[in-house]
């Protein structure tokens, strides 16, 4: 099974600096359904990306296809609160994991 590169892209370019009381509710509940995934073996890492030119958050999934990885993502407590959060995704062309 492929590995699919999830970026999830932040409701607005200076997040989550000034993240209203909604965001942080949601960015609690998007993290506890990410240790879950992880848990259940969908995720391989996921956390935020402190990037210079702004916070983005990764996550690496198991998942036949893109397109699956998307679907495994419409439960993420981010995107079912409707505050403006969205995926992208792309499959890497490989993977080095310790003893592999």
């Amino acid at each position: 099974m492929p590995a699919i590169l999830l970026r999830l892209h932040p409701p607005r370019p200076d997040f989550p600096d000034g993240a209203t009381a909604a965001e942080e509710q949601a960015m609690t509940h998007h993290a506890a359904w990410w240790q879950a995934m992880a848990d259940e073996g969908y995720a391989i890492a996921v956390g935020p990306v402190l990037d210079p030119e702004g916070v983005w958050g990764l996550a690496l999934v198991w998942a036949d296809s893109e397109a699956d990885a998307l679907r495994l993502v419409k439960g993420d407590p981010v995107l079912t609160a409707g505050l403006g959060f969205r995926y992208t995704a792309v499959q890497m062309g490989g993977l080095i994991l310790p003893g592999s």
